[in-house]
């Protein structure tokens, strides 16, 4: 039988009122979440990452299984849903616009939102989950993956849907609620391997609180045998997180200084939990009276009348239910948490061990290899909103207005960062300044090869300009089994080059000032080594220069 209590709320359930709550909560926090992660969606030009997610996902099945055999199979079921998102466009006759190709992680980004308003509700009320919803979807780092055409937001999603059932079936761990669980959980992990991080957390937590242990035994063995291959395949392609570099103090306070929000918004966040631990000294005895007169009206609790105001209608009042149901200020979690400096004596072992236990490992694995990566660590950001909420519900005035100050950070930096022109790269202008400019006979290089990638991306969409011809362009990256797809060989660069009446050189190694090691680039750098520039663009990290062959036809380039 539901639980009920007297008063103006007798014979009411308790479920029933908690959801009813927790409904509003989340329809506020994902309306806010849509308005956010939508404004803009399609304005700014696709970054590179996105553009090989375009690039990937216009392969063929079999072309794209040949190209996750070499690389990025991490985000193979990324890059299969993408598949067939496009073909889905394709039929409704919508062009792949950056709007169209970044839609699935707005939609993730507020199904994410969503689960972490239900999943805090269970620790500090449906009113307070609502500001820890809104709190995530203005954060500047969760609000820029929602708009962006990775895995992230999507992988994010799936982590907080999957820590939502795992609250659940730890309350009652009936087959169905595992098994829902395990499927989530499997899931999260193929959209982004690093996914994996929040599930050792769970396990962590599991250890100590999860009963029956044998049900939950079987359960973790299946989710680790569904991941096995994916790792094992994962383990033999370390390029991709090659160019990460080496740790260092600066470079690990940069990463968890981008993770939460930057300066101003981890300032606040931090002030936030100072507050709340500042209140562990308080002493106990402030309290007595407060508890005594709760139990002394907890059977009557008029919902009009001259004593209406006895209940507050404050956001940090959500946990008051629980404080009269069980007669205790000690059964709220932050509460005994304080008071026994013990995290898996309060309650709240599942928020803060995903919060923290994400980042910490990471942190950890860059001291074997360089893996510390913001974005790796954003399956954490739901949890930290949620902690960090609870501090303030537990941390009095002073933390309360630190998360407000916190929500107001955080949504400045956002707008901030939507208002840029671009990401990182503006391909679609470089792009332009390459057809605006180009005469019949020209030809574009690629430094490095993986910038043809972006190139790709947006010529072709635009009718006018002319497009110069790809000279090295041996098999097309939408075709081959390498991002930005297979060229000739060095010893065939130089006669290919100087068959073209002008050159565009294009790419990020000119923004460097340096060409790459690599055989093909530095045969590259030797074909065009007596040209005469003509101009030089840069757009972000991506730069356009023209160059022309010299005025004597025997001079001969010299190696740079």
């Amino acid at each position: 039988m539901a639980s009920t209590v007297t008063g103006a709320y007798a014979g009411v359930p308790l479920a029933r009122r908690a959801g009813f709550g927790t409904k509003r909560a989340v329809a506020l926090a994902v309306l806010a979440a849509t308005i956010v992660a939508g404004i803009g969606l399609g304005r700014q030009p696709l970054s590179w990452d996105e553009a090989v997610s375009v690039s990937a996902a216009r392969h063929r099945l079999p072309d794209l299984a040949a190209l996750l055999r070499h690389t990025d199979a991490p985000l193979g079921a990324y890059y299969l849903g993408l598949h067939g998102w496009l073909a889905f466009g394709r039929l409704l006759r919508l062009p792949p616009t950056e709007a169209w190709v970044r839609l699935p992680s707005l939609v993730a980004a507020v199904v994410a939102v969503g689960c972490t308003v239900a999943f805090a509700a269970r620790y500090v009320g449906a009113p307070a989950a609502a500001v820890a919803g809104v709190l995530l979807a203005v954060h500047p780092t969760f609000a820029f993956y929602a708009q962006d055409a990775r895995p992230y937001a999507l992988a994010t999603a799936a982590t907080a849907g999957a820590t939502l059932l795992y609250v659940r079936a730890l309350d009652r761990p009936v087959p169905r609620r595992l098994a829902g669980y395990a499927i989530v959980a499997v899931a999260a992990v193929y959209l982004h391997l690093f996914a994996a991080l929040v599930l050792l957390a769970h396990a962590v937590v599991a250890v100590r609180r999860a009963r029956p242990a044998g049900r939950w035994l079987v359960t973790g063995s299946v989710v680790v045998v569904a991941c096995a291959p994916l790792v094992v395949v994962s383990a033999g392609q370390t390029a991709e997180v090659s160019w990460i570099p080496p740790v260092t103090v600066g470079a690990t306070a940069s990463v968890l200084d981008h993770l939460y929000g930057g300066p101003p918004v981890l300032a606040a966040l931090l002030a936030v939990l100072v507050a709340a631990l500042a209140t562990r000294r308080a002493p106990a005895l402030r309290r007595t009276p407060h508890l005594r007169h709760v139990r002394a009206l907890r059977p009557h609790w008029p919902s009009r009348g001259r004593n209406r105001l006895v209940r507050p209608r404050s956001v940090w009042s959500s946990g008051w239910d629980r404080l009269v149901r069980t007669g205790s200020v000690w059964s709220s979690g932050w509460d005994r948490l304080v008071r026994t400096g013990s995290v898996w004596s309060s309650g709240w072992a599942v928020p803060i061990g995903v919060a923290v236990l994400p980042p910490a490992l990471l942190v950890l694995a860059d001291l074997v290899r360089p893996v510390l990566v913001a974005r790796y660590a954003l399956v954490a950001l739901p949890a930290t909103v949620v902690a960090v909420t609870g501090a303030a519900v537990r941390g009095g005035r002073v933390a309360r207005v630190a998360l407000a100050v916190a929500l107001v950070a955080a949504l400045g930096t956002t707008l901030v960062q939507q208002a840029r022109p671009y990401k990182y790269e503006d391909f679609r202008a470089a792009t332009d300044a390459v057809t605006d400019a180009a005469r019949p006979g020209d030809g574009v290089v690629f430094l490095p090869l993986s910038s043809r990638v972006g190139y790709q991306a947006y010529v072709g969409r635009e009718r006018d300009g002319v497009v110069p011809t790809d000279p090295l362009l041996w098999k097309d990256p939408v075709a081959a089994d390498r991002i930005g797809g297979r060229e000739v060989a060095a010893a065939a660069v130089a006669a290919r080059v100087h068959a073209a009446r002008r050159v565009f050189l294009y790419g990020t190694d000119l923004v460097a000032g340096a060409v790459g090691t690599g055989a093909a680039d530095a045969a590259k750098a030797r074909a065009v080594a007596g040209y005469r520039v003509r101009w030089v663009r840069h757009f972000g990290l991506v730069s356009v220069a023209l160059v022309v062959p010299p005025r004597n036809p025997s001079v001969t380039p010299i190696c740079p």
